[in-house]
């Protein structure tokens, strides 16, 4: 890992971050406590280096987030803290929530029924809010009904459940 944390006030900066830092160092007030967005069983996990197989697209990618498997209708819950910064349909993920929990820690929820949500943008969630219910992720929809859960720190994808400490 070779991300850095911003400039201290001094002018100095810190050296290299460990994933297991930023979770303490950077989920401020919640020092690295974060809830799973829905059950615990895992249908897909993250793969940024090693390809897998995509049924309903017939190929071969890497994997940048983690399918929390579910029924349809399913809830989905905010991991930590945070705001709704926005929300937006995408060809390949459905229905998306993009949730800002602060300290460059970004939190993408794909999958909704978008009739279900229950949160708008701008809305202040907690741990735990109700965000919405399990549609369909149109780009592995020949896969198990699931939440495409993907993280990002500093601006690049990062594996999930480390960040969150799981």
């Amino acid at each position: 890992d070779t991300r850095t944390e911003p400039a201290a006030e001094n002018g100095a900066e810190k050296e290299t971050t460990t994933a297991a830092e930023i979770k303490t160092d950077f989920a401020e007030p919640y020092k690295g406590y974060f809830a799973l967005p829905m059950g615990t069983a895992i249908s897909r996990d993250y793969s940024p280096d090693k390809p897998t197989y995509f049924a309903t697209m017939n190929d071969w990618r890497v994997h940048n987030g983690i399918d929390f498997s579910g029924e349809t209708g399913s809830a989905v819950k905010a991991i930590s803290y945070g705001v709704v910064s926005e929300i937006y349909e995408d060809r390949l993920f459905g229905t998306v929530v993009l949730i800002d929990h602060g300290n460059e820690v970004l939190a993408k929820y794909c999958g909704f029924n978008r009739d279900t949500l229950e949160v708008k943008v701008g809305d202040t969630v907690k741990t735990g809010t109700l965000l919405g219910y399990l549609g369909t992720v149109p780009c592995e929809k020949s896969e198990i009904a699931h939440l495409h859960f993907e993280i990002s720190y500093n601006g690049e994808n990062v594996e999930p459940l480390e960040l969150m400490g799981k």
